[in-house]
């Protein structure tokens, strides 16, 4: 069993590094929050709440900035967030960073991270249950996180957080008002890798997300 995480590699200086033995510093809210993220790590270690944990390799808790304004939610791990701990990080996870350094961020800007921890076998789309039982350590990252603005990457992220079926195509490149917070729904990226003529439209909600930003 791994003791730590260290993302500093993939997230520059203000990464999330997750210790058993950590304890905050005092009066830092950076340290606040990151210790709150380690308590749901631990828990997640010994999660048993849906049959995933007997199939997966590693949780896949997130990666990135605690204090970012922007968070990122795709669906599930797949096979190499699986193998490695970290979302994102194939093919996807690559033309993710890619949209994002398009509008002037990198990752140790956002937080990314998934409606399931843990990765459907065959990267089969997650079953409600999953998404029930998983649901609750999303909602008490966006408490710890606070962001400004919430991005949804693919229909089953905007599903869960709307509790509504969704068409991806018809929400996507709109702003939804979610308990306050600034929602973007978004494509996939595997989506865009699937189809290429998908990208002007990923592109275009990339330069949406700017905009509302710079708000």
């Amino acid at each position: 069993m791994e003791r730590y995480i260290n993302l500093k590699r993939a997230l520059g200086q203000k990464y999330f590094i997750i210790k058993d033995e950590m304890k905050p510093e005092k009066n830092s809210d950076f340290e606040r929050k990151r210790a709150l993220m380690i308590e749901i790590y631990k828990e997640l270690k010994n999660c048993r709440k849906c049959p995933l944990h007997k199939t997966r390799t590693k949780f896949v808790i997130g990666a990135g900035n605690v204090d970012a304004d922007v968070v990122f939610i795709g669906e599930a791990p797949g096979r190499n967030e699986d193998l490695q701990g970290l979302p994102f990080v194939g093919r996807a996870g690559n033309l993710l960073s890619k949209y994002l350094n398009e509008i002037g961020l990198s990752r140790e800007d956002v937080f990314i991270t998934n409606i399931v921890k843990c990765r459907p076998p065959g990267n089969r789309d997650p079953l409600e249950e999953e998404i029930n039982a998983c649901f609750p350590y999303l909602t008490r990252q966006l408490d710890i996180i606070a962001p400004k603005i919430i991005v949804t990457l693919g229909r089953y992220s905007l599903s869960a957080l709307l509790g509504r079926e969704v068409k991806i195509m018809k929400e996507r490149g709109t702003i939804i008002d979610f308990n306050g917070i600034m929602l973007l729904p978004m494509l996939h990226p595997a989506a865009v890798l699937r189809n290429g003529g998908l990208n002007d439209k990923m592109r275009d909600d990339f330069m949406l997300l700017k905009e509302v930003i710079s708000r």
